[in-house]
C-alpha cells in the first residue's frame, strides 16, 4: 500500500479502506482523489452524492462531524444495512477515509448513523440508479 494513507490515516485517526489491491497501474499518483464530503457546512449529506470513477481510482471520503461511509447492500428493501465491503466506522471531523474502486459497478454509501435521515451517495450509479430512490427507502426503513 502506498505510504501517504498509512500516513494519512494514522495522522488523521482514519481508517484506509482498500477495495482492491493497488497495482502500478493503479498508482494514486497517477490522477487524483475522487473527493466526497461527509457532513460538510453541518448538512446530513454527502458532497457530491453522486459520483463517477473508473477501476483504479481513489475515492477519498473527508468528514466533518461524526459520520461513516459504508458500503450498503444496496437493496432498497434493506438499504441501510451493510453490505460487508468498505466501513469506515463513525468518524469524526478531519478524519478521511479512502477506497480504491475496483470496477464499474454501482457502489451504494450510506452514513450509519443518519442513514435514516436520508445521508446516502452512489458511486458509479448504473442507468436505474437513482439517489432519490435510494434516500426515500433509506428514510421509510430506517427514519
Amino acid at each position: 500500500m502506498h505510504s501517504r494513507f498509512l500516513t494519512a490515516s494514522l495522522a488523521a485517526l482514519s481508517l484506509a479502506v482498500v477495495v482492491s489491491p493497488l497495482t502500478p497501474a493503479a498508482d494514486a499518483h497517477a490522477r487524483p482523489d475522487i473527493r466526497i464530503d461527509v457532513g460538510k457546512g453541518g448538512k446530513l449529506r454527502f458532497s457530491p452524492e453522486v459520483v463517477h470513477g473508473n477501476p483504479g481510482e481513489v475515492v477519498t471520503f473527508y468528514f466533518y462531524g461524526h459520520f461513516s461511509a459504508t458500503e450498503s447492500t444496496a437493496r432498497l428493501r434493506d438499504p441501510c444495512h451493510p453490505l460487508g465491503g468498505f466501513d469506515s466506522g463513525v468518524l469524526h471531523n478531519g478524519a478521511t477515509s479512502s477506497i480504491i474502486i475496483s470496477n464499474h459497478n454501482p457502489i451504494y454509501v450510506y452514513s450509519t448513523p443518519q442513514c435514516g435521515k436520508g445521508m446516502v451517495a452512489i458511486i458509479n450509479p448504473g442507468p436505474h440508479d437513482s439517489v432519490e430512490t435510494f434516500r426515500r427507502a433509506a428514510i421509510a426503513q430506517e427514519g
